[in-house]
């Protein structure tokens, strides 16, 4: 469901998986056709009676990345930004929203803010400094595949 509208949740097939935990990733642009936005909403509202959380993927620097997820921030359960975003290689470029924001954002919204792709101690302090608890990225551990369980090194 990471693509738009192109896919609406079936509320239906959420019941044949109970009791199953289900998380639901969302990536926003900008071209979101504003008339369907509502049913959208709904869709996750009814999802969330089978205890479903919503997560927007892949929020950035950009304020196109703010402008194309308020309309749905009444519905989010957690924001995921990733450093990457973040990370500036000249010291005078300008970023739109740096990661403060989105911090700022999430804790006046109920939402819970994960910070993904820490890949050393400078991307721990800054989480530490923000107080950004929920973090993700090869500082922890390398994906695995849970299929073939751990890949000893």
């Amino acid at each position: 469901m990471s693509h738009g509208f192109h896919r609406t949740l079936d509320v239906t097939a959420l019941a044949r998986i109970s009791p199953m935990k289900l998380a639901v990733e969302y990536t926003a642009s900008v071209n979101q056709p504003r008339h369907k936005r509502w049913l959208f909403r709904r869709r996750i509202r009814e999802a969330r009676a089978y205890g479903m959380q919503f997560g927007i993927d892949n929020v950035g620097a950009s304020l196109n990345n703010l402008k194309s997820i308020e309309w749905i921030l009444p519905e989010v359960d957690s924001l995921k930004c990733s450093m990457r975003s973040f990370r500036k290689t000249d010291p005078n470029e300008w970023l739109d929203l740096n990661l403060q924001f989105w911090n700022r954002l999430s804790q006046r919204n109920h939402i819970e803010l994960i910070l993904m792709g820490i890949e050393d101690a400078s991307d721990q302090r800054l989480a530490d400094q923000l107080k950004i608890q929920t973090r993700q990225g090869y500082l922890f551990a390398r994906p695995t595949n849970p299929k073939r369980g751990y890949d000893h090194e």
